[in-house]
């Protein structure tokens, strides 16, 4: 049976370009970043962290079409058991409106990165 850890969640940005894949990464990279996974070992029992653990990841982006999911999670540790669900939400600025007409596309995403362990 798995329970979840701990659920961290992230923002990323890709200020030049629009690009949903390194945004996505971006906010992955953030999440993770703000996690630990001290103690699994001793709680929860786990000795083999890429087979007991798992993770669910929620990203949110403007163009979901747009987005390389095998890139965007590349980063991630190998664990054996990644589940990834895509959806429509972040933040997409055409930067015409803050540039008068010129400037490149910002892109927003949003990550949301649950832990589950084997128990």
């Amino acid at each position: 049976m798995k329970k979840k850890y701990v659920i961290e969640l992230g923002t990323g940005v890709d200020m030049h370009g629009g690009d949903m894949t390194k945004a996505a990464q971006r906010a992955l990279r953030d999440a993770v970043s703000h996690g630990s996974l001290a103690g699994l070992r001793d709680l929860a029992g786990v000795t083999d962290f890429l087979k007991q653990v798992s993770l669910e990841v929620l990203l949110a982006v403007p163009q979901p079409e747009a987005l390389d999911v095998d890139e965007a999670i590349a980063g991630l540790p190998p664990y054996e058991q990644i589940e990834v669900k895509v959806v429509q939400g972040g933040l997409y600025l055409p930067n015409e409106s803050l540039t008068g007409g010129r400037g490149d596309p910002i892109t927003v995403a949003c990550a949301a990165v649950t832990v589950l362990v084997e128990v």
